[in-house]
């Protein structure tokens, strides 16, 4: 396995606390919780707890709709952690359009319809 050197340079998270990775990691610190009963859940009844961490209070319209229609939920919220982290990072927007650049993002896939 090579192993590669990596430059963190920005963060952006869209989670259960809402946007924002100031308001993930201040939550986090304070030792919040951002999991809640969920009532969609009971129709599952295998399931043990009904509990979840459902991202709530982002506005998905700041992503164009001709980019979000063809987008999932979570490649959504993706692209606007992505968008954050960049803006973060001071990324130039000359880098944008050549293309010389490479950027990795992470996400859960949690696609579920419960809400």
């Amino acid at each position: 396995m090579t192993l590669h050197r990596v430059a963190v340079t920005g963060t952006g998270s869209v989670s259960p606390y809402g946007k924002g990775s100031e308001l993930l990691f201040k939550s986090l610190l304070a030792r919040e919780s951002a999991v809640r009963y969920h009532e969609p859940l009971n129709q599952f009844k295998e399931l043990g707890p009904r509990v979840a961490g459902i991202v709530k209070n982002v506005d998905i319209s700041e992503v164009p709709r001709k980019h979000r229609r063809s987008m999932s939920p979570m490649s959504v919220y993706a692209l606007m952690a992505s968008q954050e982290a960049m803006q973060e990072a001071a990324f130039p927007e000359e880098m944008l359009r050549k293309r010389a650049y490479r950027l990795d993002y992470g996400l859960h896939y949690g696609e579920r319809k419960y809400h």
